[in-house]
């Protein structure tokens, strides 16, 4: 019989990464606005199809980047530019290793905003 106390799976050591490469995420959404929407005009109908199609490119991204460990949320925003300017904030009141990402992009026709939430799991 092993004299030594058997580790609980829980405590074992592990791979999850501490924080996660905000940086990273930053500037594949910036890349993925400018690419997908430079030339959109805005369509109420196609706006939420858009919406939803870049979320679930962020949150496919930050799996990528961070597989294991996290919990992610992503919310995109469309709207219509009709010079009103826009504005998108969030606070949050997490942990230190917990993470928002906010990007604002805009054209002369569209208004996008995005909020990708990074949240350390147990």
């Amino acid at each position: 019989m092993d004299p030594r106390p058997s580790t609980p799976r829980s405590a074992t050591s592990s791979t999850v990464p501490t924080s996660f490469d905000g940086d990273a995420l930053r500037g594949y959404i910036r890349k993925l606005f400018e690419t997908n929407l430079k030339n959109v005009e805005f369509d109420k109908e196609k706006m939420r199809e858009h919406g939803k199609e870049l979320s679930m490119r962020i949150k496919a991204r930050m799996n990528e980047l961070n597989p294991q460990g996290w919990k992610f949320a992503v919310i995109v925003q469309i709207n219509q530019n009709l010079g009103q300017g826009g504005r998108a904030d969030l606070a949050t009141h997490w942990a230190v290793s917990d993470l928002c990402i906010q990007e604002l992009w805009s054209n002369e026709h569209l208004l996008c905003a995005c909020f990708a939430l990074a949240i350390k799991a147990g």
